[in-house]
């Protein structure tokens, strides 16, 4: 039977918690929390006690929050083909205005921006650098009919929606879906090819690829989701987002049953109350009780 795994936030290791917590109040989220971390809690990320934590999200959003952890281990290096959570989608309502303001307060674009045709609708997309190199997707639909419940429904006035979704590269597509699918509960929305040049233009990747993609959210479709993406012919080494160096994802799930969610998990490791390990293609995880 499947369980009823929820995909709720994302944690972000920084070298500087409060330039990372700049990055994302560009984007309009606001800090709902901080504190330290007591050495059980630190110790699941494999971090020292006393490290600092931010919590910030977007008013009036449910969901779509992002945990920003400090680490004062050696930064990690970004690497678009290795498997494991990789970068951050949001909605924008302009995304060319999206990059230059982003590229005004001192951040990278990866590549120019991805104006294309994907089946019925118009898809925009840029993807830029933020502190530590992590990776921050914009993405924009036309007709905007197309996108998915977010914050924009709301307020016609803001540009940018909460945490629209999380991208997790998987070395085994099939399975990374069938797991999160069969096993932990999500609802899977659609699997497709991704074989528009513009695409690996916009993720800045060194050469031409093609992808494949499955989306899955939880059956109200309520942000976040959570993406996977293999790509074709681009062999790569799982790269672990444990412990927790500045520029590591890792995703946030909820469980009604962690002695359950144990045995799902390649390598699980209980610390203060919450499941650490492996999924299926390769993708490390924290499984919460609920």
């Amino acid at each position: 039977m499947a369980q009823d795994w929820v995909f709720d936030h994302v944690v972000i290791g920084a070298s500087d918690v409060g330039a990372t917590a700049a990055f994302f109040a560009l984007h309009g989220f606001d800090p709902l929390a901080t504190r330290v971390l007591g050495s059980a809690e630190a110790d699941r990320y494999g971090l020292p006690a006393g490290v600092d934590e931010v919590v910030l999200g977007v008013e009036g959003a449910a969901g779509g929050r992002v945990r920003i952890i400090a680490s004062p281990l050696d930064p990690d290096t970004y690497s678009p083909y290795a498997p494991r959570a990789e970068a951050l989608d949001l909605y924008s309502r302009d995304v060319r205005a999206s990059v230059a303001d982003a590229q005004g307060a001192g951040y990278e674009s990866a590549g120019p921006v991805a104006d294309y045709a994907f089946g019925p609708m118009r898809l925009i997309q840029a993807l830029v650098h933020g502190p530590d190199d992590v990776a921050l997707v914009y993405v924009d639909l036309d007709p905007a009919k197309f996108r998915l419940p977010s914050v924009l429904d709301a307020d016609p006035e803001r540009r940018h929606s909460e945490l629209h979704s999380l991208v997790c590269v998987v070395d085994d597509l099939e399975a990374a879906t069938a797991f999160f699918r069969d096993v932990a509960g999500l609802s899977l929305r659609a699997t497709f090819p991704l074989t528009e040049p513009a695409v690996a233009r916009f993720m800045g990747l060194p050469r031409e690829s093609t992808m494949r993609m499955s989306v899955l959210s939880a059956a109200e479709a309520a942000p976040p989701r959570f993406e996977l993406l293999e790509f074709d012919g681009e062999p790569a080494e799982a790269r672990a987002s444990l412990p927790l160096r500045p520029g590591c994802l890792l995703p946030v799930f909820t469980a009604a049953d962690l002695d359950a969610a144990a045995g799902l998990l390649e390598g699980p490791r209980l610390a203060a109350g919450a499941l650490v390990g492996r999924t299926p293609g390769g993708v490390e995880v924290e499984v919460r009780g609920r």
